[in-house]
């Protein structure tokens, strides 16, 4: 392709319009440097739109040419004639060329051959040209990735929220992406516990026919977060005890019967008697605390009265 060189004063570029950006960092110290100390390499590429123009490749650049108070800036002007894909191939090859794209710039680009390719044969094999992923799957994973709630996107740039847990987001409203995203970055929570929360929540709102927002706002998630009496583990205790409990009705009976069973055992405040964590599991947690030996002669006669108390049974009977 041919391109016409020429120099553009900034006032006349449409600054404003993404169509084509796929980098998501907006730094620009590094180029500001380059600039600075060898000037512009390679200059931007530019597409004329009516009376003014929109960039292709080169938002970095552009930014950093503004911070340093350049007036006009070296383009490339692609053909007013120019097919949306050629734009599109001009502007992933840019980004390419340079480094490894992170999974937004990669959805980003996806996206773009998405707008004008609704072959999907045609697409993928578009992209692996291109040198994105060529996995069918995988760019059906990857490609909605960019659509998601900018939060959720902040997350995923941040390594917070993993490729899988993105997908499952995209099954969500945004209501709910967004505060499940608060949730997973706020309470720091690993890959199993976001993926339990989503589980969760699905299954609630498929067995009660109820929209997954009411559940969050039900079970008062902006609540727990917002408490400030809480720490990050009381917190994420909480929302998960919450959840499962309303996921599975039984698990309040169960502490109810256990706390039930467990005050009559008079154990007093030194001894402490745990069930396994959601009632999963069938080991109880037992642990006391003396200063000499006489407190632990006393922890353990108490111990053994507790043998032969009828409600100890129930206990081991209820697991």
């Amino acid at each position: 392709m041919s391109y016409r060189m020429t120099a553009l004063d900034l006032t006349v570029i449409a600054l404003e319009d993404d169509t084509y950006r796929i980098t998501t960092s907006a730094a620009v110290e590094d180029l500001i440097k380059s600039i600075q100390h060898v000037g512009l390499i390679n200059p931007p590429v530019l597409l004329r739109k009516q009376d003014r123009y929109i960039i292709v490749a080169g938002f970095r650049r552009i930014a950093a040419m503004q911070k340093l108070d350049y007036r006009q800036i070296p383009v490339k002007v692609m053909p007013a004639e120019s097919l949306s894909l050629e734009c599109i191939r001009i502007a992933i090859t840019d980004n390419i060329s340079q480094r490894k794209l992170d999974l937004l710039e990669i959805s980003r680009a996806l996206a773009l051959l998405d707008k004008c390719m609704k072959d999907r044969e045609r697409l993928y094999a578009e992209a692996q040209n291109l040198g994105l992923p060529g996995n069918h799957h995988l760019i059906e994973k990857i490609i909605g990735i960019c659509r998601l709630p900018h939060l959720t996107q902040a997350g995923i740039y941040q390594n917070r929220i993993s490729l899988n847990m993105a997908v499952e987001l995209q099954g969500f409203d945004s209501f709910t992406g967004n505060l499940l995203t608060r949730v997973f970055m706020e309470l720091k929570l690993n890959q199993n516990k976001q993926r339990e929360i989503c589980s969760h929540l699905k299954e609630i709102a498929h067995r009660e026919k109820r929209s997954t927002q009411e559940i969050l706002l039900s079970e008062d998630i902006p609540e727990v977060l917002a408490d400030k009496d809480l720490d990050n583990l009381q917190k994420t205790r909480a929302v998960r005890l919450n959840l499962r409990r309303r996921r599975f009705p039984n698990l309040s009976l169960s502490e109810e019967s256990f706390q039930r069973n467990l005050r009559k055992l008079n154990l007093g405040s030194r001894i402490s008697l745990l069930p396994p964590e959601y009632f999963e599991g069938t080991s109880l947690k037992l642990s006391m605390s003396f200063k000499n030996e006489t407190e632990l002669k006393e922890q353990i006669d108490i111990l053994n009265k507790t043998l032969t108390n009828p409600h100890l049974t129930k206990i081991f009977q209820s697991r």
